[in-house]
């Protein structure tokens, strides 16, 4: 095992991804990461990634003391591989669709490794080894640069914090499509979350607005596993002892429902999303949109409770955020 005292040089992030990562597909990731602390070989194989992207439809690649050798298929006629007979063509398929995980998995890495640049520590604890196994497994499969960057996002969120992606989401990441992360990513800016679900609110409301969520695309979400469209409703209880507010969360913005004497139940109409798609919605690049809140104000409005807007400030607090209130309505 590759242990962080053997890595000297690197910030811790990126050492937990090299002893993760190692212990899931092999120790070639840490001369692969790190120049610093690599010899010649480590040139060698980034050069063989390259070699294996650009080549490996269409070259047979080596790889030995002596360096890297690519030779186009058909270049000298003791260069064309056998394929005469069913284990040579097996050995040809096989060592292309290795050359391809491995391309794949190099990609995922690098992406990871680009999550974790800027941060400067990680908790003690590691990703399960069990998850580290089927991540490697499922991440090998993703060809697409837009599901490489997921996968390298899902990796880095679960170094900087384990436990964050159950197994279900690497089942479900690895069937989703690149139109899937985008209609994800459309959504992302109309969620509003509570520390229980993440929703879309009063789904038949946005059909008023100016920004319309088109229900082909919510149908989409729920064919992939990230939105559940038989779930339309909420119900929260309103503390018994009437001093904690009820919060509601989007982006940077808050909305804080205080109790009231006559109301101890909070229904409201939503889309819900899949705990699969709460954890892969973290990965989107969100803008949220003020609407989202605002739709929200209007039902609570209507119901007669008392709720103030406001813009989080500070987080991680051991009482949960600090925010600014901006505007108060209902009396």
């Amino acid at each position: 095992m590759v242990e962080i005292k053997d890595l000297t040089g690197l910030s811790q992030p990126l050492t937990r991804l090299i002893e993760v990562t190692s212990e899931g597909i092999g120790a070639w990731v840490k001369p692969y990461i790190s120049k610093r602390i690599a010899d010649a070989d480590a040139y060698k194989i980034q050069k063989l990634s390259k070699a294996i992207a650009d080549n490996s439809q269409s070259a047979k690649i080596e790889y030995d003391k002596d360096g890297i050798v690519i030779s186009k298929f058909g270049d000298s006629p003791g260069q064309v591989p056998s394929h005469k007979t069913l284990d040579d063509r097996a050995k040809l398929s096989t060592a292309h669709i290795e050359s391809r995980r491995q391309a794949n998995h190099e990609r995922v890495i690098a992406a990871a490794a680009a999550e974790l640049e800027d941060e400067s520590d990680v908790p003690d604890e590691k990703p399960d080894a069990d998850w580290t196994y089927r991540f490697f497994e499922y991440a090998a499969s993703a060809n697409s640069e837009e599901i490489q960057k997921l996968w390298g996002k899902v990796l880095a969120g679960e170094i900087k914090r384990p436990k964050s992606y159950s197994l279900r989401t690497l089942e479900t990441l690895r069937s989703i499509s690149t139109e899937d992360a985008e209609a994800l990513e459309y959504i992302s800016s109309y969620v509003v979350h509570t520390e229980q679900e993440s929703f879309i609110v009063n789904p038949n409301d946005w059909a008023t607005e100016t920004h319309q969520i088109p229900f082909l695309l919510m149908k989409q979400l729920n064919d992939a596993g990230l939105l559940n469209l038989n779930k339309l409703s909420l119900s929260i209880q309103f503390p018994d002892n009437k001093t904690e507010p009820i919060i509601f969360k989007a982006g940077h913005r808050v909305l804080i429902v205080f109790s009231n004497s006559s109301i101890t139940e909070l229904n409201l109409g939503i889309y819900a999303l899949t705990k699969t798609g709460s954890e892969l919605l973290s990965l989107t690049a969100r803008r949220h949109r003020e609407e989202a809140l605002q739709l929200l104000g209007k039902s609570l409005e209507a119901k007669g409770l008392i709720f103030e807007l406001g813009t989080v400030v500070e987080e991680g607090l051991d009482s949960g955020f600090r925010y600014i209130p901006d505007s108060k309505i209902g009396t």
